[in-house]
């Protein structure tokens, strides 16, 4: 498991931060196509410069618990409804296959 840790208190920064780490595990782990995470992260995830505005969608995948939005980096932006808001986890996959799971730890409530 992957730690993404949020120390900045600026907005901005931290959604800067956000987004670099977790573009750099991306990049580790170059098997992955999915990126599955709750609703509050794919928000986030929905304002950066890696979503591709195009792909813009909602569209339920496999079965009724996950709904693809998008696409993030290349992935596919999966929000699977069953985690809470506050789950601040994300699982970037192969398919059905977990590849790494992240957890980001947001002390300031920046992302609440």
């Amino acid at each position: 498991m992957k730690t993404i840790k949020i120390t900045q208190t600026k907005n901005t920064e931290a959604f800067q931060y956000l987004f670099s780490e977790l573009n750099n595990i991306i990049n580790e782990n170059n098997n992955s196509n999915r990126l599955v995470t709750n609703c509050n992260i794919a928000s986030f995830l929905q304002d950066s410069l890696l979503y591709d505005l195009k792909s813009s969608c909602i569209s339920p995948e496999l079965n009724q618990d996950f709904y693809k939005i998008g696409i993030f980096a290349n992935l596919s932006l999966i929000v699977d409804r069953n985690q809470l808001w506050s789950d601040n986890i994300i699982y970037l996959k192969n398919n059905d296959e977990t590849i790494e799971t992240i957890e980001i730890i947001d002390d300031n409530y920046i992302l609440e």
